[in-house]
């Protein structure tokens, strides 16, 4: 499954995509998609795409290689900017930035820091699943307190990554 949200990689405002080779599993999605004109009664949902949805699709995905090269120009700016910096950076080769997600172990006050100099930096995941679902992880709860997401998007300009990095150089210049 895939998630074609505002603020994913690739866009068609709302929705999503399932992938299966299960067929049986392929059918109760498109039984579950749609709930009107049905034989039997079942919880059921309106999850079909628009046209006007798939036709932005379409042109965003013509558009991907161009943003994902963008989000890497970016993320390079931010990895020599911070690299000096008590930041955990994110790793991996081939990685098409989501997002850009640093650690630090005074998260909120980076945040803060941040938000107070008008940069949009906010936690990747609101809550992790186990705050809803129990049990402890430690390395997953120590994410979630010390993560934080960077702004990193195609349409973000040299001018506002420039104000990002010196933003955050200015929080490690006053600590």
């Amino acid at each position: 499954m895939t998630s074609f949200y505002a603020t994913k990689m690739l866009t068609t405002g709302e929705g999503g995509m399932f992938f299966t080779d299960d067929a049986d599993l392929a059918g109760l999605a498109l039984d579950l998609r749609d709930y009107d004109n049905r034989d039997t009664f079942r919880m059921r949902y309106a999850y079909k795409m628009t046209d006007f949805q798939a036709a932005l699709g379409r042109v965003q995905l013509r558009r991907l290689p161009r943003f994902v090269a963008r989000r890497r120009e970016i993320a390079a700016a931010y990895d020599s900017a911070f690299s000096s910096l008590p930041l955990r950076l994110p790793l991996g080769q081939g990685h098409v930035y989501f997002r850009y997600v640093v650690g630090y172990t005074e998260r909120d006050r980076l945040m803060q820091h941040l938000q107070n100099e008008g940069v949009a930096a906010r936690r990747p995941i609101h809550k992790p699943a186990h705050h809803h679902l129990g049990g402890e992880y430690p390395a997953t709860e120590r994410a979630h307190l010390e993560c934080l997401s960077l702004p990193l998007y195609p349409a973000l300009t040299d001018e506002e990554v420039e104000f990002v990095i010196e933003s955050v150089l200015k929080f490690f210049a006053k600590s």
